[in-house]
């Protein structure tokens, strides 16, 4: 058993910290009161919550790739990427919109997931096919024209 294994511990009910590291470098930062409004989101689906990408450091290469001075809410700890296996994600989106403290919601329909924090302003984005970020309405039905991506 490694250092690391020791030390991984329950955040929530079903979270763990490891989850939440940043995948550049292993270092913590995730807000905990951001973990348990996905907790809250979780036990609302009643089913894990797959965490792609939770805290990231500023020398994450998807930080690094931004605009000087521009960071996004994963380098504050009030983030993640989440998916659910065998929940479309329609059903996702409609869960996420039951929790209003997500301000901060992107839809990528082409890898099957979605970003959340919890920003200040309410902002609502698409990716397009090549990972543009688009802004986005919010409605599902408005998705396709946003995205490109055609939804089964």
């Amino acid at each position: 058993m490694t250092e690391f294994q020791r030390e991984d511990k329950f955040l929530t009910d079903s979270f763990r910290e490891s989850e939440f590291l940043c995948h550049h470098c292993r270092s913590r930062g995730i807000q905990l009161d951001f973990v348990r409004l996905l907790q809250r989101l979780r036990d609302s689906i009643a089913r894990p919550i797959q965490i792609n990408s939770g805290f990231r450091c500023m020398a994450h290469p998807v930080e690094r790739a931004k605009a000087p001075g521009t960071y996004s809410a994963h380098t504050y700890g009030i983030a993640a990427d989440i998916s659910v296996d065998k929940l479309p994600l329609k059903e996702l989106y409609k869960a996420v919109l039951r929790f209003p403290e997500f301000h901060g919601i992107g839809v990528d329909p082409w890898r099957s997931y979605i970003h959340l924090d919890t920003r200040a302003k309410v902002t609502r984005w698409t990716y397009a096919k090549m990972a543009d970020v688009v802004g986005w309405d919010g409605r599902w039905e408005s998705l396709p024209d946003a995205s490109g991506y055609r939804l089964e």
